[in-house]
């Protein structure tokens, strides 16, 4: 396998990606048209009070309306939370979907971090096609007892884990966490690059951590783009039960490093800072009950019939794992669903 497969382009399309799968499907379809020079700004919304387009603009910073008779959006967290909100107007005041002040509230993400392990054997984590091809799933969700553990929810630990996007040299000596007494420069940390890198093995945990009222993304009443539109604003930070989770988990990966042989073991002290987001999720969360959700179970907005989110911006919670497999299997779920009720009448 090659050592730069993890994180680049596939040159022969190999790689199961939705470039690959579903977009060059769909472009086989006549009906199907795709739009990349397009920025989306605004949602809007007729006297029905159901959507009927967007607006957007292209390159040249033209606008252009698009009219629809179903609005899906599937950008990402910031990018739908944000949309809805800029897209307030007299029926929606403080944003589509909005009437109850819970688009964008719930943000959560996933805390992580990795120990390493050094090894007299050669590791090569670089080499191969993916990462991560060894977990642990014994510590996820609710696996195990959690009596007296001071949290909720859990891990999954995985092995083989890259130092860097894809782990290659250079990314290695930027992302690499020093050992105590080892300086970022000079012929100690050249010494140490050249010892460790292809005899390092790290572990990670990717954690969950519960969503909180007090996380949320609103839009910045002084930031903005470079078409005057206010930036998305972040405010974030971790559940008060992150300590004790992690703090559990560091012992579970020392544990697996030391049964391992590792001959030193370094690093994992402490999850990523607030900002260094993984898999940024909530905002536009799913819920039968509209005054705590913004969709129903189908992404459908809570009293537009028409509108619909997709995305890990649905999620109530998050579970241990990667969430693009969960994005994908409630698309096709949305999708089913939307079909289904096209057929009946009720959408077009």
């Amino acid at each position: 396998a090659l050592p730069i497969c993890q994180s680049f382009e596939c040159t022969v399309d190999a790689k199961s990606n939705t470039r690959v799968t579903e977009i060059k499907e769909a472009l086989n379809n006549p009906n199907f048209t795709l739009l990349v020079d397009r920025y989306v700004i605004r949602i809007t919304m007729n006297e029905q009070q159901q959507v009927d387009g967007v607006i957007c603009l292209d390159s040249n910073g033209t606008a252009h309306e698009i009219t629809a008779s179903i609005v899906v959006l599937s950008a990402n967290t910031f990018y739908n939370v944000w949309l809805l909100l800029l897209s307030r107007n007299q029926y929606a005041p403080s944003g589509i979907g909005n009437q109850h002040d819970q688009v964008g509230k719930y943000f959560h993400q996933h805390p992580r971090f990795g120990v390493n392990g050094l090894f007299d054997e050669l590791m090569n984590v670089h080499i191969g096609p993916s990462e991560s091809v060894m977990a642990i799933t014994n510590y996820t969700e609710d696996n195990f007892d959690h009596a007296g553990l001071g949290f909720v929810m859990g891990s999954y630990i995985s092995g083989a884990r890259i130092v860097g996007t894809a782990g290659l040299p250079i990314e290695f000596t930027q992302k690499v966490e020093l050992p105590e007494g080892i300086p970022g420069w000079g012929p100690l940390f050249k010494d140490f690059v050249a010892q460790t890198y292809n005899h390092y093995y790290q572990v990670h945990a990717m954690l969950t951590d519960p969503p909180q009222l007090t996380s949320f993304i609103d839009l910045d009443p002084h930031v903005k783009n470079q078409y005057g539109l206010p930036l998305p604003r972040l405010t974030f930070d971790w559940s008060p039960q992150l300590k004790n989770m992690h703090r559990f988990f560091y012992q579970k990966v020392v544990e697996i490093l030391q049964a391992g042989g590792a001959r030193k073991i370094w690093g994992g002290h402490h999850v990523q800072p607030p900002w260094d987001l993984a898999h940024p999720s909530g905002g536009t969360r799913m819920g039968e009950n509209p005054k705590e959700s913004v969709t129903d179970r189908y992404g459908k907005v809570h009293g537009i019939r028409n509108l619909f989110v997709a995305g890990n911006s649905l999620f109530p919670t998050m579970c241990a794992f990667n969430v693009t497999e969960t994005i994908g299997a409630l698309a096709y779920w949305q999708a089913e669903y939307i079909k289904q009720e096209v057929f009946k009448g009720e959408l077009i």
